[in-house]
């Protein structure tokens, strides 16, 4: 299960954060405000799940700045950028990096609600499917080097005698090795153990 959605609020100015911390509160999130981003960094963990509301232009680390730092810990917090100007080169990067949205200011009261649900439901998905990643990792890891090569043939549409020939070992031994690694990860064929390595491999540890 994901943990209780969070928002942040980074910005420099008190005003800007007390406003928005007030609106998301009559909305019933858990919301912490930090003036900068350094210290927002400092806070967050991996496992988090919400939605980070930033300034795009902020003195010391900006909101670009934030957000590729965010992406090199693989955060699942989605970003949502607030900007006084919005030019298309600095939409189209924010937006390629992974930015939930990028709102002009003045913005709508009710179009950030919006995109703050919008968000949250973006963080628990990504939380999701990693921790989907990282249960299935842990499930092939429990496999001998032998045991997932096989696999790995058969998942190629390899039959027995192909792989009996490419490994150097018997049709018996596939058997027996094969049985053991659809054991040992809990699936029941070929077809779910195709699956449920694809989704290993989304961990990028395979």
């Amino acid at each position: 299960m994901t943990a209780n959605p969070v928002i942040y609020i980074v910005d420099d100015d008190p005003v800007v954060l007390a406003s928005l911390e007030a609106l998301l509160l009559t909305q019933q999130f858990e919301v912490r405000s930090f003036s900068n981003a350094q210290l927002l960094l400092e806070k967050i963990r991996p496992t988090d799940v919400g939605c980070i509301i930033t300034d795009l232009q902020m003195p010391e680390m900006d909101g670009i700045a934030l957000q590729a730092n965010l992406v090199e810990r693989a955060s699942h917090l989605s970003l949502i950028m607030v900007t006084g100007y919005a030019n298309v080169p600095v939409t189209v990067e924010v937006m390629k990096r992974g930015a939930v949205s990028l709102l002009e200011k003045p913005y709508d009261a009710i179009q950030l609600i919006a995109e703050v649900k919008r968000a949250v439901t973006v963080s628990r998905q990504s939380f999701e499917i990693a921790q989907q990643s990282r249960e299935a990792l842990e499930k092939i890891k429990q496999l001998t080097a032998e045991e997932l090569s096989i696999m790995e043939c058969a998942v190629s549409g390899l039959p027995n005698k192909a792989i009996s020939h490419n490994l150097a070992i018997s049709g018996r031994t596939i058997d027996r090795r094969r049985q053991s690694a659809l054991r040992k990860t809990n699936v029941n064929s070929i077809g779910e153990f195709a699956v449920l390595l694809a989704t290993a491999k989304k961990a990028g540890e395979i």
